[in-house]
């Protein structure tokens, strides 16, 4: 959805920015090296998607006493302590085998991309989907990233490593795109929200593109080897400057983009499975 059809640079003023190039915006510091596939390639320029990481949890396997021993203790012959556990025992709570479709948002799909095609990715440990209205009078882009891992190291700390690293890079003082990650409840085993900026060029080619500046926010939580990360932006815009490669405008409100991607997030977290 663009009054531009038919092109845009492949480019990414976040962790993945090109060096050099015809317009490239002035990229933040690098990152952290991921513990996951980076987000894919985007047809437009977006900040670095962020990921979620996950708690630890132990199973305790509480052994009832049997009705042939004394003192509340069970007998020798109790079936529970002569039971072999079972090869196909359930994971862990926490640790997830699936991710849901990042596509299907039902009724927290921002209204403000109704219209806009999905441009989805999905995948096993990681599963992608965008979309982008750019237009002269505004512009929105909304982008979801869901992660899985399964590390042989521990999928658990493996995913809260990869959280900690986001946070930590969303709260980096040289970082432009991002900033003031705050902890956040309610969502999952750990989440936070930080204020989300991005420009990004745009156009049906290279002597058209212009330079499209919005914000919003990011919000990312971690439930057990699942990471849910949403980035939620957009503008609103009176015309493009004087020399007619930028718009500049009214950026969406913080606080409703932040409500807004909690709320995808929520509702991504209750599909895992």
């Amino acid at each position: 959805m663009s009054d531009y059809p038919g092109w845009r640079p492949d480019q990414n003023p976040g962790q993945h920015a090109p060096t050099g190039g015809w317009s490239a915006p002035t990229a933040p510091p690098p990152r952290p090296p991921r513990r996951r596939p980076g987000w894919f390639p985007a047809v437009i320029a977006v900040g670095a998607a962020a990921l979620v990481g996950i708690v630890v949890v132990s199973i305790t396997l509480a052994v009832g006493g049997g009705s042939g021993g004394t003192g509340g203790h069970p007998s020798a012959h109790d079936s529970t302590l002569s039971r072999p556990a079972s090869a196909s025992a359930k994971p862990s709570p926490s640790t997830y085998d699936t991710l849901p479709d990042p596509c299907s948002l039902g009724s927290t799909k921002p209204k403000k991309v109704a219209g806009a095609k999905a441009d989805g990715s999905p995948g096993d440990e990681q599963s992608l989907c965008s979309w982008e209205i750019f237009h002269s009078d505004r512009t929105a882009y909304l982008q979801i990233e869901l992660t899985r891992s399964t590390s042989s190291r521990g999928p658990i700390d493996d995913a809260k490593n990869t959280f900690a690293d986001d946070k930590s890079y969303a709260g980096e003082a040289d970082n432009k795109y991002e900033k003031d990650p705050k902890d956040i409840s309610g969502l999952g085993d750990q989440a936070f929200t930080a204020k989300y900026t991005n420009v990004v060029v745009y156009g049906k080619s290279e002597a058209d593109a212009k330079n499209y500046h919005l914000g919003g926010a990011w919000v990312e939580a971690r439930a057990g080897n699942a990471i849910v990360s949403v980035k939620w932006g957009g503008a609103s815009y009176s015309g493009a400057s004087s020399d007619g490669k930028s718009y500049e405008g009214t950026n969406y409100s913080y606080a409703t983009a932040d409500k807004q991607a909690r709320a995808i997030v929520k509702y991504l977290l209750g599909k895992l499975s």
